[in-house]
């Protein structure tokens, strides 16, 4: 985005130095035939307004798809750029007010941008989490949206997707369990753990009793300490790990314990193991396949990975990105209906119906004391509507505290 500013800038400084330069070459010729060439420098400076917001115009284009303006690209662009550069004549910036309204009107008209739900997509394989986040950001004009648990591009699987008021539950359903499925490779080692890498060595692979294979996986089950690989997105002084991996950097990384809760072997064959992990948040499945390969003593590397669960979600309740393109085309009611209420990620919890005066008072920050109050920590409030507010916090007293509010739908 700043590239293209300051591209912009840079040719309009050029043609605009071009005619200074022509002007103090020959100021007499200039002056002396200025009915003559007038109308030649009138063009040429327009020629470089017209190139300088041709630039700045795929800047807009640009910030305007992130933002949820879903229009053809073409009427994007033609807009756009009429509105950039009839605002060099017209005063106060009219061409430019223009455009917005004609875009406030476009984004007014779509119910979907106010709402907030979660979408449980099938991210494929090769496609960024953000990339997906975008994608889908722009098909609900969703004026925020996040992804609660980053997927490789390597991986596919479950992506939860909020938007709107539901990128305040974005928190809880990050500290869910989640359930994958691997195919680990035995027999080379890689950089970074994963297919994606260079490999760094290989060894022979001899077969393996299955007794011997559950007693190796067993021995990873339970709360385990695991050092993160390189090539992650954990921060040191402020800089991804990583980063420094790609400058062939390589630091002490400390143990972080995680808690497996099962291992299941569904397949294995040659040099190839199928196996699907039950683990908590921060689970590193590179690691866990790279430290079960130099267990059995082979090395390994995950050769494929999909995320199958998070907390209460389960596979049948993902859409891929192909449903909510043809939703889309259907309406806005095909994409709302397959859409998550935010509360669902917090199923298991429980609940508490708040009548109207004390919701009045949780919505304001102020504690309430409640009958029969749960004892967990966490409860998701309701109003006397059934209208959810959010998530409150269970007092050493019994009152609750406000914890995470949304905003009435």
């Amino acid at each position: 985005m700043r590239r293209l500013k300051l591209l912009q800038h840079l040719v309009l400084a050029l043609c605009m130095s071009l005619l200074v330069w022509q002007v103090w070459k020959s100021p007499e010729e200039f002056w002396g035939q200025f009915v003559n060439v007038r109308w030649h420098n009138l063009t040429f400076v327009f020629l470089a307004l017209a190139a300088g917001h041709l630039i700045l115009t795929f800047r807009q284009v640009y910030m305007l798809r992130h933002a949820g303006i879903s229009l053809p690209f073409w009427k994007l662009w033609t807009i756009t750029y009429v509105g950039l550069f009839t605002n060099s004549f017209l005063p106060g910036g009219t061409g430019l007010d223009l455009t917005r309204l004609y875009y406030f009107k476009k984004i007014s008209a779509r119910s979907t941008s106010e709402l907030g739900g979660i979408v449980l997509l099938d991210k494929p394989v090769g496609v960024s989490s953000n990339a997906a986040l975008q994608r889908v950001k722009r098909l609900y004009r969703a004026r925020k949206a996040g992804h609660s648990g980053s997927l490789d591009p390597l991986a596919g699987g479950m992506l939860p997707i909020t938007l709107g008021e539901a990128t305040k539950m974005a928190g809880f359903v990050l500290e869910a369990d989640k359930v994958y499925w691997t195919r680990v490779k035995l027999g080379t080692v890689t950089t970074t753990g994963d297919a994606e890498g260079t490999v760094v060595a290989t060894r022979a692979v001899q077969p393996v009793a299955e007794e011997r294979l559950r007693e190796v996986l067993k021995a990873f089950t339970g709360p385990i300490d695991q050092i993160p690989p390189m090539h992650s997105a954990i921060k040191r002084n402020g800089q991804p790990l990583y980063k420094l991996a790609h400058k062939g950097l390589e630091v002490e990384r400390p143990p972080r314990r995680v808690v497996i809760n099962d291992i299941r072997l569904l397949r294995y064959e040659g040099d190839e193991l199928d196996l699907e992990i039950d683990c908590s948040k921060g689970t590193y499945i590179r690691t866990l396949a790279e430290d079960i390969g130099n267990r059995l003593g082979f090395g390994g590397y995950v050769g494929s990975l999909r995320r199958l669960s998070i907390g209460p979600y389960r596979a049948a309740q993902m859409v891929t990105m192909e449903q909510l393109e043809a939703a889309e085309r259907d309406g806005d009611q095909a994409l709302l209906g397959l859409l998550l209420p935010m509360e669902s990620a917090l199923t298991h919890w429980p609940s508490v119906s708040l009548s109207d005066e004390l919701a009045f008072f949780i919505r304001r920050g102020q504690p309430v004391a409640v009958s029969k109050a749960p004892k967990a920590k966490l409860v998701k409030l309701y109003s006397a509507r059934d209208s959810f507010l959010g998530v409150g916090r269970v007092m050493e007293d019994g009152r609750i505290a406000p914890r995470r509010l949304v905003n009435p739908q």
